[in-house]
């Protein structure tokens, strides 16, 4: 800090956390927040530049740097006038699987570069073109400077300086406020905060308990771990009842959000008392500069919420809004004191989960359609040091994101979370005040579950998703409803389709030709517009089921008999269009087709036409596996997060001996010639394929050249040498920038297979069989390399 500086500050309690938070470890880029903007319309790249840096010579605390070293307490300190860290790519030439690519690469480097805290200013924007006049804006600061509120202003104000610039004139913008004068309003009676703290944690011994949740690892940092993100919706007709709920009950949107998470939270751990962090603004509503000042006006506070019943729904509503506001009132004290002033030990946290509400708006789409932009953002992942954080964004429909450290958190238990959540919201959004609080017997979720229904009798297909479940170790049940009830359930809202908050994912399998009912011959043009007819009420059901918030997450369309294929494969293509068409305007509704399944599974037989007219059951056996198995695949990819990668061991996998000693080719019906077609598929579809070994580098790649499916173009890394087969598999996907617990191992050298397996522990191994007819099995069961 330069000694003629003037303009310096001690830090709020909000900075002094973070700071400490940051300088114990700034190695996971957990505090540095990253806006990533889509911009179409952008003529001038060089005005956008101006906007920024007038904003910045606007804003003290964009210019605001860190200091500590020497000093008895940290001081932040306004540099006059810094440089705009400014930066401008053109990836524009690049093809688009690259660009993309090339995005993710820039975004990781960007939140581990940091910033050094003592050189501001502490935020940064790239300005990347992919196309002509359309650019993908990344604004970059760190948490230290800015809330989420400021950004909003920041971004505001930059959109209308843009449009004032390429207009030829100065943007009407008001004088910006002091943060330090926000600052001194939002100061707080420290001995009252004490007290307050110590009556309300005092007798809380630990934090609220959720099974299924990991203990912090080694590698478990946002960063190593990487974070997942589960995300809900509610349907614009339950968004609309939670705004009346809010009204009706006379408590605000966030006081909604905070029940919901409670009592999610109160099902999960089966307490009837829970304890959980939430983020407050501290913007006095009483200064009318407070929305407009640009700096860090939020703090994070403990919430203690009883979820007993036995109290009327809109009585304890207000009462936690009470209770809330006065959290927020002693919110200056920082967390690690009211910490000490709980009950919990020291070395456990106050609580593991984190609730974040976006109360604010984003202002800046009318600067920006007077100025040609049209400006849409990437949805942010929420990185905090948190196992898990929930952002709720209320509005015209509810969005709830949970953010999970993939360390420790499993996957199914976010999904979990997620579902809970909004089927919690919708539940308060139907009740009246009078209601009884629903405690942890009612919010309780269960075990995810896949819940089967079609137009046809679905209990073989069924039957095999059990298995698998069982085989893969998954902690998932299966379910049915009969073909005669699926449009009830479906419009039901106790039925069985819909979401329930644990994590349940309603699959509808249809063929077509059902709709024409139970006589169904091609032949007959009554049948045929009796399908046409079904089909239109079916689409209405499925648009009145989504409006509540019930629709399946899955519609699969299957195949239709020989026959109706043959004879009406027009309008059967047409009522296909239609339910293709109605689900892409279904958010949250994912229609796929089973086209290919019986060529992928090697079924031979499809069919089954005794079994139609016996027990309406109208597929072969080997085809309700093979149906069963895809189900599975595609709800585990909308649960999971995908599968960052594929390394193969090259010798004896991809083709049979070892490279440069005469190896088999992979001639076309081969195993090897299979799963060379397999990961040429996932390349080509975006996902990372490389190569590990100790064969040398150049026999591998000419034989890869030697007109496989598989070639050098197609990989997307590759590590040989006589090093370990593991050390090779770690600098690869280390490369990548991604976990070697995200990538599938695929071998066929029993050594190298024990040796990963003991040394990456959390990999994904797969040992090929050596004999050619087991390794073709081998292959064809690799439906769990999920492509997209």
């Amino acid at each position: 800090m330069d000694d003629a500086t003037v303009d310096a500050h001690p830090l709020t309690p909000t900075q002094e956390g973070l700071l400490y938070h940051t300088l114990l470890d700034d190695s996971t880029g957990v505090y540095v927040q990253q806006i990533v903007l889509r911009i179409t319309g952008l003529g001038d790249p060089s005005a956008m530049r101006e906007s920024w840096a007038r904003v910045l010579a606007r804003h003290p605390a964009l210019r605001t740097g860190f200091y500590w070293e020497g000093l008895e307490r940290p001081l932040q300190a306004v540099e006059p006038d810094p440089a705009p860290r400014w930066s401008e790519h053109d990836w524009s030439a690049l093809p688009e699987a690259e660009r993309e690519a090339a995005l993710d690469a820039h975004l990781r480097r960007d939140r581990h570069a940091g910033f050094a805290l003592d050189r501001p200013p502490l935020v940064r924007t790239a300005l990347i073109r992919f196309a002509p006049a359309t650019y993908w804006m990344i604004v970059s600061h760190h948490h230290l400077i800015m809330d989420g509120w400021s950004v909003s202003t920041v971004l505001s104000e930059v959109v209308q300086t843009y449009s004032a610039i390429v207009r030829g004139s100065s943007p009407a913008l008001p004088p910006a406020p002091s943060p330090w004068e926000l600052v001194r309003h939002t100061a707080g009676d420290e001995p009252a905060a004490r007290a307050f703290w110590a009556a309300e944690l005092g007798d809380l011994g630990r934090p609220t308990p959720i099974p299924g949740l990991r203990h912090a690892s080694s590698d478990s940092s946002p960063d190593v771990a990487e974070t997942g993100l589960a995300v809900a919706e509610l349907s614009e007709a339950d968004s609309a009842r939670l705004t009346e709920a809010a009204r009706r009950h006379r408590v605000s949107a966030a006081t909604l959000a905070l029940a919901g998470w409670g009592l999610t939270l109160a099902g999960r751990s089966a307490e009837t008392e829970v304890v959980f962090d939430t983020t407050m603004t501290m913007r006095p509503s009483n200064v009318a500069s407070a929305e407009r000042t640009v700096g860090v006006f939020v703090t994070t506070v403990p919430i203690r919420m009883s979820a007993d019943g036995g109290r009327g729904l809109g009585d304890w509503l207000r009462d936690l809004q009470l209770r809330a506001a006065s959290a927020s009132r002693h919110g200056h004290l920082p967390l690690v004191d009211i910490h000490a002033l709980s009950g919990v030990p020291r070395g456990e946290p106050l609580a593991r989960t984190l609730l974040l509400v976006q109360n604010f708006a984003e202002e800046w789409d009318g600067h920006a359609a007077s100025a040609g932009l049209t400006i849409s953002q990437r949805p942010a992942v929420p990185r905090t040091n948190y196992p898990l954080t929930v952002l709720v964004t209320p509005g015209t429909r509810w969005s709830l994101r949970v953010a999970y450290d993939a360390g420790r958190c499993p996957p199914t238990l976010a999904h979990s979370l997620a579902g809970g959540l909004g089927a919690v919201l919708r539940s308060l959004a139907r009740s009246t005040p009078e209601a009884a609080v629903s405690g942890p017997a009612g919010a309780a979720p269960t075990t995810p579950e896949i819940v089967l229904a079609g137009t046809f009798t679905v209990l073989p297909v069924a039957e095999v998703l059990q298995h698998w479940c069982h085989r893969l170790g998954l902690a998932v049940r299966t379910a049915t409803v009969p073909y005669g009830r699926v449009v009830p359930d479906m419009l039901d809202p106790a039925g069985r389709l819909g979401p329930d908050g644990a994590g349940r994912a309603g699959v509808l399998l249809v063929r077509i030709e059902d709709f024409a009912g139970p006589e169904r011959d091609p032949a007959d043009p009554e049948a045929r517009s009796r399908m046409a007819e079904n089909a239109t009420m079916f689409l209405e059901a499925l648009r009145g089921a989504h409006a509540q918030g019930l629709a399946p997450l899955l519609v699969v369309v299957t195949a239709p008999s020989p026959g109706w294929s043959h004879g009406a494969g027009p309008e059967v293509e047409a009522v296909l269009r239609r339910l293709r068409e109605a689900c892409d305007r279904l958010s949250g509704v994912r229609l796929v087709s089973d086209d290919g399944v019986a060529a992928a599974y090697r079924v031979e037989t499809v069919h089954d036409p005794h079994g139609d007219v016996v027990g309406h059951v109208p597929y072969s056996d080997e085809y309700c596996a093979a149906l069963g198995v895809f189900v599975l695949r595609r709800v585990l990819a909308r649960w999971a997060r995908p599968i960052a990668g594929y390394v193969v061991d090259a010798d004896d996998t991809l083709w049979q001996g070892q490279c440069g000693e005469g190896p088999v080719a992979a001639d076309p019906g081969s195993p090897w010639h299979s799963l060379q077609e397999l990961l040429r598929a996932a390349a080509r579809s975006g996902r990372r394929v490389g190569v590990v070994g100790r064969a040398d580098e150049r026999d591998v790649l000419a034989q890869l050249a030697d007109g496989g499916p598989l070639g050098p173009d197609d990989l997307s890394g590759r590590r040989m040498g006589w090093g370990s087969v593991s050390d090779n598999l770690v600098g690869l996907v280390s490369g990548w920038g991604v976990a070697v617990k995200d990538c599938v191992f695929v071998t066929a050298d029993p050594v190298a297979y024990t040796e990963v397996r003991v040394r990456c522990p959390d990999a994904t191994v797969l040992l090929m069989p050596a004999e050619p007819e087991a390794a073709a099995g081998f292959v064809r069961g690799l439906w769990l390399l999920d492509l997209p």
